[in-house]
């Protein structure tokens, strides 16, 4: 295991050696883009369909009136969320975790989402940093519902999100400029210079935001909620003689946002570097990819009197600091391991992959006359090193066999907590937690049969595993006068789960699919209550009038059973009709009477997705969407209900030429209240009002 001290420089002179090879090449001629993705995407196989793969290219990204990534998924995916239903627009990044058909949303999420290989969730939090992912950056988005562990282990159990850098010809230009001064642009270019590729990426966006506060309840304490982003990359490319391919990457993003109140806001610093690697193509492929992450990020949190005329400090999250390097090495046998009956299109993947994770939480905390009085720091190191290997066989009579399996090894160590006084550095608390491991294995198994042209069954069996975020582990954080703190005892969250479907299409007009599943994930980390204000927790945290204290704890297990509906009709060329539905039904399994039998929170039973693209003419498309939520609870206890809701989405968009459109866009239109959140003291958060802006899209 690499010691943090070596970590970067290690990284640069990894980048060094291998920007020294490149540049012994000898070779001048004109050399085709490459791009290094792992071989681990879905490819675009009878295989690949017993695992139920969504599919957006970059003419459909830039289509849609939404304008983050997250609120695309969640018109484009039904089973799409975040923790919390609030967009990334203004949200906490703590609660950006993406989940998918309902499977446990929290704050981490149990989804993993990857950027050309290099995962993109937190390394201490496993949250998401969706600015950092403008739609405008991406070439395809493919979402992969389902599958457990599959080839990527930890944090994969619920899905998978697979993203690909958009690659210019020569320069692209995206602007996005509306209500509450909101502003977006970004910047790709791609230069070649003999033998390399040079892309350059600049993103730079910013909103005043909105009242996240019910209007009935807000008080002067309450202020608009807003963010500001920059993102700065660039990468270099080439191709050498023996025919590797060679990518280097650099990237750095911050962002800072309020959080509704003049005191509590957060910001966050993001350093990327990778290096990737692909041998030639052919019979056999292998590839590798290296990256290193270094985060920071700080957070402050407040209590709000019942008036809300103002709010005291309540917990300073200084610096959360996170240091994180990875590593892939996969190869790829066209055939794999034969057998008497099978075609082309069978291939066989094995490799290894590990990745690293340090990170703390620096705080001050217990606020008494005009300062804060304690101090504490708690953290620790994660390790996760996996093998896998994963065949795929095409039979005679359009039969499609998927068989894989994973072992991983984690360790948790060099856990710890320590508290004392600011003024004096008396200590008050010294802990540090015992080192933990174990060896996990998971596999898949999936079937797809094309009965007929155009008519596709399913089916696949899976399982899966989480070990828990430093977040989880060690840090608490507040909503409103809510208080969740973390537990360094937690245990790996294991899933089991089975689905089988169908897709049909009858003629090239229409498209069908039905899915059904279900999943259980034992020892799943959840809030759970433990005390309602006012009082003093066992740790001595400080409960406020209405407000309750959480604890994140394993629950034996929480099953969640439902149907996946999609259905696409297209009569004529002008005209496109689509809807999705997702319907689940989640039960925890507890010890405690309290928790047993409940409804997940978080969890809606219903949602319902639809739209209508019209093309009057060429170049010309009017676009209106609908998404719509059912109930769902906000808490454990199933005592905080979130109120359904239904919003529209629309876009008028104009092709002007080949390298330009122009888009109207509105999002809410109708201005729909959504809630949120719920506190203990039922205080209502919202979502996004009515917003109007428009989109330049220039390419040349």
């Amino acid at each position: 295991m690499l010691h943090p001290s070596f970590a970067v420089p290690s990284c640069i002179a990894l980048f060094c050696l291998a920007l020294a090879t490149v540049s012994r090449a000898q070779s001048t001629e004109e050399l085709p883009a490459v791009e290094v993705v792992s071989s681990r995407y879905p490819a675009d196989s009878l295989a690949q369909s017993a695992f139920g793969v969504t599919s957006l290219n970059r003419e459909e990204l830039l289509s849609l009136p939404q304008g983050t990534l997250d609120e695309v998924l969640k018109t484009a995916v039904p089973g799409f969320s975040l923790f919390r239903r609030t967009s990334s627009e203004v949200a906490n990044p703590t609660t950006q975790g993406p989940s998918l058909r309902n499977l446990g949303p929290n704050g981490a999420g149990r989804t993993l989402v990857l950027l050309d290989g290099v995962p993109q969730n937190d390394p201490f939090g496993g949250w998401v940093y969706w600015n950092r992912l403008p739609p405008a950056l991406l070439g395809t988005v493919q979402v992969e519902q389902g599958g457990g562990a599959g080839l990527f282990g930890n944090n994969a159990l619920g899905g998978t999100l697979y993203l690909t850098r958009h690659q210019p010809d020569h320069v692209a230009i995206d602007l996005l400029a509306g209500d509450r001064q909101t502003h977006e642009a970004t910047l790709l270019s791609r230069v070649e210079a003999g033998r390399f590729r040079i892309t350059t990426t600049l993103h730079e966006q910013a909103t005043d935001g909105y009242p996240v506060v019910q209007a009935g309840q807000r008080g002067p304490v309450d202020i608009h909620a807003d963010s500001r982003s920059f993102l700065a990359e660039t990468g270099i490319a080439t191709t050498l003689e023996s025919g590797t391919e060679v990518t280097l990457r650099g990237a750095w993003f911050e962002e800072s946002r309020g959080n509704g109140t003049p005191y509590t806001g957060n910001r966050s610093e993001a350093l990327d570097l990778s290096l990737g690697l692909r041998g030639p193509a052919g019979d056999f492929q292998w590839e590798s990819l290296l990256y290193y992450q270094d985060r920071e990020f700080a957070s402050t949190f407040s209590s709000v009197n019942a008036d809300r005329t103002a709010e005291t400090p309540a917990l300073d999250q200084y610096k959360v600091p996170a240091q994180s390097l990875g590593y892939s090495l996969t190869a790829t046998w066209a055939g794999g391991i034969p057998l008497p009956v099978t075609q082309d299109g069978s291939r066989l993947i094995i490799g290894v992959d590990g990745r690293w994770i340090e990170g703390e939480t620096r705080e001050r905390f217990r606020f008494d006359s005009g300062r804060f009085l304690n101090h504490r720091v708690a953290g620790g190191e994660q390790w996760l090193q996996g093998l896998f290997a994963e065949q795929t066989w095409q039979f005679p009579d359009d039969w499609a066999v998927t068989l894989g399996g994973r072992a991983d090894y984690w360790r948790l160590s060099s856990g710890h907590r320590t508290e004392s006084v600011i003024a004096t550095g008396t200590p008050l608390l010294d802990v540090d937690y015992p080192d933990r491991d174990g060896v996990v294995a998971n596999g898949r198994l999936g079937l797809a049969h094309m009965v007929t042209e155009g008519l596709i069954l399913k089916g696949s069996a899976y399982t899966g595993f989480r070990v828990p975020t430093l977040n989880e582990l060690y840090r608490p954080f507040r909503v409103r006068n809510d208080v969740t703190v973390g537990n360094a005892g937690l245990e790996p969250e294991r899933l089991t789960g089975v689905e089988a479907g169908v897709t049909w299409e009858p003629d090239k007009a229409w498209h069908l699919g039905a899915t059904v599943f279900w999943n259980e994930l034992h020892d799943a980390v959840a809030n759970v209550t433990l005390l309602e204000g006012p009082g003093i927790a066992p740790d001595g945290t400080v409960v406020p009038a209405g407000g309750v204290y959480r604890q994140r704890q394993n629950v034996s297990s929480v099953i969640s059973t439902g149907v996946e509906l999609q259905a696409r009709w297209e009569p004529t060329s002008w005209l496109e009709l689509n809807a999705g539905y997702l319907y689940t039904a989640t039960e925890v399994k507890a010890r405690s009477a309290a928790l047993d039998g409940r409804e997940l929170a978080q969890a809606p039973p219903h949602v319902l997705t639809s739209g209508i693209a019209w093309r009057p003419a060429e170049g010309w498309q009017a676009l209106i969407q609908a998404r719509y939520g059912s109930e769902q609870f906000e808490d454990d206890l199933n005592t905080l209900m979130l109120n359904s809701y239904l919003v529209w989405d629309a876009s008028i968009s104009c092709q002007l030429n080949p390298q330009l459109r122009v888009s109207v866009v509105m999002e809410n239109v109708f201005d729909e209240e959504v809630e949120t959140g719920r506190s203990g003291d039922e205080l209502v958060s919202i979502g996004a009002p009515r917003w109007v802006g428009v989109k330049i899209s220039w390419a040349f």
